[in-house]
């Protein structure tokens, strides 16, 4: 446990001592992982196919390596020397189709990196681990906390019920902290990785079941409900939960790894097309339709934000959702199309009529040997089964920011035009 002191001045110079290396730091989120690094001081290197194109780091101060993190040897020579680990490289399917091989693959270089990384740990943060005894008591007193925060008449009942009722009072002051590892500035005199932080997804996140005291029902979701589809509805919600379901269990066996959940992200540095799929189309206003349903858009520098902070302040073993404003996907598309100064798109179309139209275009990106589909399954099933979610642990815990989505709209089609995309 520790105060609330560590989370001031003092602890964001640490970064300044460490050497970095992100995975994926070419891309959307890592490219704004890399850019926070930097503010802070830290040295970074980046592991990339290809070192000669990266233009989402271009004129930065960063240490370009070759490599491929299905190659173990080339994240093993990248990890030399390294302190900190960001992992945004997780694999990305492009296609519905073929899910088996597609989750195999994943899930066995996700264990083959699992295991270099417990390698590259000093044992003294391996030999860290929490009894399921303590770990529920801790998870006990804070969901505790939460309805005597809401509900303060029940707080002797509560109190009855609880393990270890002067944990409650500890979480209620916030100095409760559940977290394996000693804080990331009491590890600086260890050698080798110090903290791990993985990029999953909102796709985790599952529907909230029942009704919690003091917990409004149909309220949004938050990092303690349990991913709940079965089956999955993709290969891409198959291999997030999978990928996320291997560091979770590293976790709790001693490697310090915290995962952030980030919602869809969108801003400049979009090299690899991640969003432009979505977004280019409309500000060329040649998207004539939008698909009912609802999304949380986040602002990339936000989530290159929280990645650090979560190495600073978060807790191993935890997950942090790292999402923003919560909105129709129709005024998602009105937003880009008011900054692209077009016409927004007009047809509104069901879900239940959007499937079957996107499950031909798969069928047809497969048959064709096409990369992306038309109209991709995952992104529609990503609005029809990502629940709602709520990012107030990572604003209370990390002090994630909550800037603008529609700034970053503006940023990321102003960086599309240079880049010769729009």
């Amino acid at each position: 446990m520790r105060s609330d002191e560590s989370t001031g001045g003092g602890i964001e110079r640490t970064l300044a001592d460490m050497r970095a290396l992100v995975l994926g730091g070419t891309g959307l989120i890592g490219s704004h992982v890399v850019l926070s690094l930097l503010r802070r001081g830290a040295a970074v290197r980046v592991l990339s196919r290809s070192p000669g194109d990266a233009p989402a780091l271009t004129g930065l101060p960063v240490e370009i390596v070759e490599g491929r993190i299905e190659e173990i040897d080339s994240v093993r020579r990248a990890l030399d020397s390294i302190d900190l680990l960001f992992h945004c490289a997780a694999p990305y399917p492009t296609r519905h189709f073929g899910m088996r091989r597609t989750v195999r693959v994943a899930v066995e270089s996700t264990e083959r990196l699992i295991g270099l990384l417990r390698e590259a740990t000093p044992n003294e943060l391996l030999s860290r681990r929490m009894s399921r005894s303590e770990q529920a008591a801790i998870e006990q007193a804070q969901m505790a906390a939460r309805v005597v925060r809401d509900q303060p008449e029940r707080r002797a009942e509560i109190e009855r019920r609880l393990r270890d009722p002067k944990l409650l009072r500890l979480a209620e002051q916030g100095l409760l902290d559940a977290a394996r590892h000693p804080a990331l500035e009491e590890c600086g005199g260890l050698a080798g990785l110090k903290r791990i932080i993985y990029t999953s997804s909102a796709t985790t996140i599952g529907r909230p079941r029942g009704e919690e005291q003091g917990r409004p029902p149909g309220g949004p979701a938050r990092e303690e409900d349990r991913y709940d589809l079965a089956p999955d509805p993709s290969p891409y919600f198959a291999c997030k939960r999978m990928m996320e379901a291997a560091f979770s269990r590293a976790a709790n066996e001693g490697l310090p790894a915290t995962i952030v959940n980030p919602t869809l992200v969108v801003d400049a540095r979009d090299a690899h097309g991640t969003t432009a799929r979505l977004l280019v189309p409309t500000a060329r206003g040649k998207l004539p339709f939008y698909v009912a349903g609802r999304l949380n858009a986040v602002a990339g520098t936000d989530v290159g934000e929280g990645h650090v902070l979560a190495a600073l302040r978060g807790r191993t073993g935890r997950r942090y959702i790292l999402g923003n404003e919560s909105m129709t996907v129709r005024r998602f598309l009105e937003i880009v199309a008011e900054e692209a100064g077009v016409r927004p798109p007009r047809l509104r179309v069901p879900l239940e009529v959007a499937e079957p139209l996107s499950l031909a275009t798969e069928a047809v990106a497969a048959l064709s040997g096409t990369r992306w589909a038309l109209l991709p399954a995952h992104g529609l099933r990503m609005s029809r089964f990502t629940p709602e979610v709520d990012s107030s642990l990572a604003i209370r815990e990390l002090g994630f920011p909550q800037s603008s989505v529609r700034e970053a709209i503006r940023r990321a089609l102003g960086w599309y035009r240079e880049a010769g995309v729009l």
